[in-house]
């Protein structure tokens, strides 16, 4: 699955960027996610800290695989990209699963993954590993 658009992260409310769902048995979603983030502040100063993570039906997963990029115009970074995979356990029936991001801290908005044709485009790929 991949995005289609970009989705404007301005505080720090969590939104869906990506989301599926699967049916299962008793398995092990392997999960893996990629994509970019923008800065797309004018000033020099402008900043923007960005929190990414996996749900899996409606638990982070797991715990502490949240993940912080920061985009800093002052540094000459205009983007980052973030690629990372986690695993979870689950029982037999039907699970979604959403990869989140959050502005976490900055002066501006941050613009999170992109349409089909942008090297931005967001990326998640769920595979079902049997028990």
């Amino acid at each position: 699955m991949h995005t289609t658009a970009i989705t404007t992260v301005s505080n720090g409310t969590w939104i869906d960027v990506l989301s599926t769902s699967v049916t299962t048995g008793d398995s092990v979603l392997s999960v893996s996610t990629s994509g970019g983030i923008v800065n797309p502040g004018l000033s020099s100063t402008s900043y923007v800290n960005v929190l990414v993570r996996v749900v899996v039906d409606g638990i982070v997963a797991p715990a502490l695989e949240t993940r912080s990029y920061e985009v800093a115009l002052a540094s000459g970074t205009v983007s980052t990209n973030w690629s990372f995979s986690v695993t979870k356990d689950v029982g037999p029936g039907s699970h979604t699963v959403v990869v989140q991001a959050s502005r976490l801290s900055g002066n501006v908005s941050a613009q999170v993954g992109g349409a089909d044709n942008s090297a931005f485009r967001g990326a998640l790929t769920v595979l079902v590993l049997n028990h």
